[in-house]
């Protein structure tokens, strides 16, 4: 059984960013062998870090669940929505809460672990000026980039309007796409 965290990029309910990460969630557990967890800054938030809340007398209930999930994770994939070039502070936050453990640095719970990285914008670039930061970050803290990033453009123009609830909310174009995408990442675990 193949473990996969999904960690969204966005705390806000109706981002672009965050309904990807929902859809590459329901293409995993659809998936024979693999179990997959979606941490969701809207459902589940994290505090801001700060160095007063990282001991184990103020450490957040949700930041351990994070850390748990993290660490018994075979593989993540991180869902970003491009910000000024970068990530998103909801996912350069998340990513803090795992690296960190009771005021000391710790890499080990993401040593080696294998990154897939997803951006999505309404733009022509679908997010992909944010892939560099993001990948020199993950590699400095000892994750594994899976090289076939995935930017998703024109955000807006890949929803297919007649979705039912339960469907996809992409049109089948996007939706095969993120199904080949997704699978192509779980054969490189």
């Amino acid at each position: 059984m193949k473990k996969i965290t999904i960690l969204a990029g966005s705390a806000s309910r109706h981002s672009i960013s965050r309904t990807v990460a929902k859809e590459i969630a329901a293409q995993l557990v659809a998936l024979p062998e693999v179990e997959a967890h979606l941490f969701d800054p809207v459902e589940t938030p994290l505090p801001f870090y700060q160095f007063e809340l990282d001991n184990a007398e103020n450490f957040p209930a949700t930041a351990a669940d994070l850390r748990a999930h993290v660490a018994n994770s075979d593989g993540l994939i991180l869902v970003s929505p491009e910000y000024n070039s970068s990530m998103s502070a909801v996912l350069k936050n998340t990513i803090d809460w795992t690296t960190r453990w009771h005021g000391s640095p710790d890499m080990g719970l993401l040593a080696g672990k294998k990154a897939w990285l997803v951006t999505t914008s309404p733009g022509g670039w679908g997010g992909m000026r944010a892939h560099g930061a993001i990948k020199d970050m993950l590699v400095n803290i000892g994750l594994w980039v899976y090289p076939k990033t995935l930017a998703l453009p024109g955000y807006y123009n890949l929803l297919n309007a007649d979705a039912e609830p339960g469907q996809s909310p992409f049109n089948e174009q996007t939706s095969t796409q993120l199904k080949e995408a997704v699978a192509a990442y779980i054969g490189n675990l």
